[in-house]
Parts: C-alpha cells; sequence; structure tokens
C-alpha cells in the first residue's frame, strides 16, 4: 500500500519508530491516532506525517532524532536518508531514499525495502 505525501512529509519506518519510541509504533499509534488523518498516515511498513510547512517537519525531524532516529548524511551532490526521509510533492528525491519508492504523479510513497537501522 502506498502512502500520500502532502506538500512535504516526514516518512518514517515503522521499523525505526520500534527501535527508538518507547513502547515502540503501538504506543505511538496510539498517542497520535487522534490526530487528523491528512497529517498522520500508515501503512503495514511506514509512518508519514505530513505538512505544509518544511519547518513543522525540520522541527518533527528533531524530534525524533532526540528519540535516536539517525539524521541524514549531507554528501557532496545529495542526502542520505537513513531512519527517515523528507520528501515532497514539488521536488523529485533523486538519490537518498532508497528504500522508498517514489509516484511523484500520484504523490505517494511505498516500502520497497529495509533501511540500514543502525
Amino acid at each position: 500500500m502506498a502512502v500520500n505525501i502532502d506538500i512535504v512529509a516526514l516518512v518514517i519506518p515503522i521499523r525505526a519508530i520500534d527501535k527508538v519510541y518507547p513502547g515502540g509504533f503501538s504506543a505511538y499509534f496510539a498517542e497520535n491516532k487522534s490526530l487528523n488523518k491528512l497529517l498522520f498516515m500508515h501503512d503495514d511498513y511506514l509512518v508519514r506525517i505530513g505538512a505544509m510547512d518544511i519547518q513543522i517537519i525540520y522541527a518533527e525531524s528533531t524530534t525524533w532524532k532526540r528519540l535516536g532516529l539517525l539524521a541524514p548524511i549531507f554528501e557532496t551532490d545529495h542526502i542520505r536518508y537513513r531512519d527517515y526521509c523528507i520528501v515532497s510533492n514539488w521536488q523529485e528525491v533523486r538519490r537518498g531514499c532508497d528504500w522508498l519508492q517514489i509516484d511523484e504523479k500520484k504523490c505517494t510513497v511505498s516500502w520497497i525495502g529495509d533501511p540500514s537501522i543502525e
């Protein structure tokens, strides 16, 4: 199943949430299930937190980094995402998020493999 992306979205594998969030994904979901479905979506593999403002997504990613998710690595010509990915519907993700399949026409992302969760 694919999850929709908004203007900008933070996408986190459930496996990564299980490693760092107290109580894992089930606790995270219980605490956030009241959020609007347009802001918070998930399938069997991914959680998507959407926003219209990139600053909100940066703040959310900072929270996740404090919990223990690995930050992206900024390389010479691209970003290599590890435990989460920031995607948008206006900017093609060419490299760095190889565990996601991005359908730019439908504005969706799908899980295609295990990210390296160290």
